[in-house]
């Protein structure tokens, strides 16, 4: 009777084979999250780095256009310009004015209306493309950052709370304010009119808290050490492997396959970042400048990957055992000899 059992040097092979492929497996799906990871716990961890990629925002027109619109939104709210603009000419017109010059100067109230919105626009809109802006907009990055942290680790003293209708918001106070100082400044007349405001800009509902400070506490956990996890697994898998070179090839085409689909779904999700900050006011332009400052690190870091993947699998592919590739190796080595003897 003929023993059909595989023989141990056979069952080896194979048990090399499947952990090799395993440990691969495991290395190719951890390098993308790696990336990602790495890139949230930047973010997350380090306020430095966290002003240093978004402060430049204070400078890009779409942001300050944005900018403009949300403070002169503000401060309609809290300035009658259609009032002032009356007050002014019911002045004018209660120092004896005739009929007709009254009449025509209530048909100027609606234009000087518009005109006093006009100017204040207009210094809005200077204001937010000066360099003070600019600071005060990497200081409430540095407030906001610190404060969002501490609300992540659940701090009871985080400034960036929840509020009792379950919305989590940040707040401008500090923008409005400086504007208007410099409504002030510039001899605005009704500027000392704009109060102090909270106004705060929503960015989640309360439910999703309890996910975010998972999310932040996983990605403070792992996001310093999965990119070190996947490069010694990526090499442990090849070299467990039985054929070194195709395990070697494959590894780094997968892995450049990896980080491109992940700059596709970058790509994907900036559209619907777009789409879901559009109803807050926020333009394509100003969203879209948001997403690639939050994101662009990440891409940077995905390109090199894939680049460096593709070279590497051709690197192997050249010194490897195929045919075609000891071709092009005696093809280089005759031509090296050639010229070093001519």
């Amino acid at each position: 009777m003929t023993d059909e059992r595989p023989s141990p040097s056979r069952a080896r092979a194979w048990g090399r084979s499947f952990a090799s492929g395993l440990v691969l497996t495991i290395a190719l799906v951890l390098a993308p999250l790696s990336i990602i990871t790495g890139w949230a716990r930047v973010q997350l961890v380090d306020t430095d780095a966290f002003v240093a990629a978004y402060a430049p925002l204070a400078h890009d027109p779409a942001v300050q256009q944005s900018v403009t619109d949300a403070t002169m939104t503000v401060i309609a709210q809290h300035v009658d310009y259609t009032a002032i603009a009356g007050q002014v000419i019911d002045g004018i017109t209660s120092l004896g004015t005739g009929p007709l010059a009254t009449q025509a100067l209530d048909a100027l109230k609606g234009p000087a209306a518009q005109g006093l919105e006009s100017v204040v626009r207009t210094n809005v809109a200077r204001f937010v493309a000066s360099d003070p802006f600019a600071t005060v907009f990497s200081t409430a990055l540095r407030t906001t950052h610190a404060q969002l942290v501490k609300t992540m680790q659940g701090d009871p003293n985080a400034l960036v709370s929840v509020a009792s209708d379950g919305t989590i918001g940040l707040e401008l106070g500090p923008v409005v304010a400086a504007v208007r100082q410099h409504l002030i400044d510039s001899q605005v007349p009704f500027a000392a009119q704009i109060p102090a405001v909270q106004r705060t800009i929503p960015i989640a509902q309360a439910d999703a808290l309890p996910t975010a400070q998972t999310g932040y506490a996983v990605a403070v956990a792992v996001g310093a050490w999965l990119p070190f996890a996947a490069a010694v697994l990526l090499v442990a898998g090849i070299l467990l492997a039985r054929r070194r070179h195709r395990a070697a090839v494959v590894a780094g085409l997968a892995l450049a396959l990896g980080t491109l689909i992940l700059i596709i779904g970058r790509a994907v999700a900036a559209s619907i970042v777009s789409a879901a900050l559009a109803p807050q006011g926020i333009s394509d332009a100003a969203s879209a400048a948001l997403f690639s400052v939050v994101t662009d690190g990440m891409v940077s870091v995905a390109a090199w990957t894939c680049a460096g993947g593709v070279l590497g699998a051709v690197a192997v592919w050249i010194a490897g055992p195929w045919r075609p590739a000891r071709a092009i190796r005696a093809k280089v080595r005759t031509r090296t000899t050639r010229t070093s003897t001519a």
